[in-house]
């Protein structure tokens, strides 16, 4: 029934069809990537398909609230059907009551992604380890907000998964910018510096904001010099 609700002559008319409600959605966002993961690109306006709306609240658990469209959020693929689902976000594993996010909130939220890795038993070598642990916080604060997005989207599950499969590709990019700057005689401090500055213009794409954690924390290591100047002389282990 609610379904039908979004074909009503008069809703259309006032509201627009759900097309309309997302192109304008996309057409506020500077990127054009999904609002739930921050790693997966929302598809083209010219494409014929859209990309599906997650029942922020599922509609099979909050039936009265279906209709709402402040309850509709463009999501990737990834999110609504391979992760969410009909997931209750405002329920902890625990079955007590969580807060949440709100996805039209205007209130600005400091996000920061931080990587570690649980065990490296040689700093080489560190690109085999598949340990690493993404960690999340709020305004610097473990928030429950994130505990409940994370869990209901399975942000940290995914983060980790595709850290490990593209973390050669990014350590190759590492590898290669540092013999630019070996040859142009830039100091490590410095070359280290201008690789992280180029996130700020960059981070539009799938997946960079899981490249610029991964760069962030691979550029503190202790002898992380040393580490790739090795790679420069024996190349980069497979």
């Amino acid at each position: 029934m609610w379904d039908e609700a979004y074909d009503y002559d008069g809703v259309v008319e006032q509201y627009g069809t759900l097309k309309d409600h997302h192109e304008k959605f996309k057409a506020g966002q500077k990127i054009k990537i999904c609002p739930m993961c921050g790693i997966s690109r929302l598809k083209p306006s010219g494409l014929k398909a859209r990309d599906a709306y997650d029942h922020y609240l599922a509609k099979s658990l909050y039936p009265f609230n279906p209709i709402n469209t402040y309850n509709l959020v463009p999501t990737c693929h990834e999110c609504n059907s391979d992760f969410k689902g009909a997931d209750d976000i405002l329920l902890k594993a625990d079955g007590t009551r969580s807060a949440a996010f709100y996805p039209y909130s205007t209130e600005t939220y400091n996000l920061v992604l931080r990587y570690e890795i649980r065990h490296r038993s040689n700093k080489a070598l560190f690109i085999h380890n598949k340990d690493w642990k993404p960690k999340i916080l709020c305004n610097e604060n473990d928030d429950e907000r994130v505990r409940a997005w994370t869990k209901t989207y399975g942000i940290e599950h995914r983060y980790h998964e595709y850290t490990n499969d593209s973390e050669l590709v990014w350590l190759k990019a590492i590898v290669k910018n540092y013999k630019i700057a070996k040859r142009r005689l830039t100091p490590f401090d410095q070359f280290k510096q201008d690789y992280m500055d180029q996130y700020d213009s960059i981070l539009s794409g799938p997946m960079d904001i899981l490249e610029k954690a991964y760069a962030e924390y691979i550029l503190s290591l202790d002898e992380i010099q040393e580490t790739l100047d090795s790679f420069l002389d024996n190349g980069v282990p497979e």
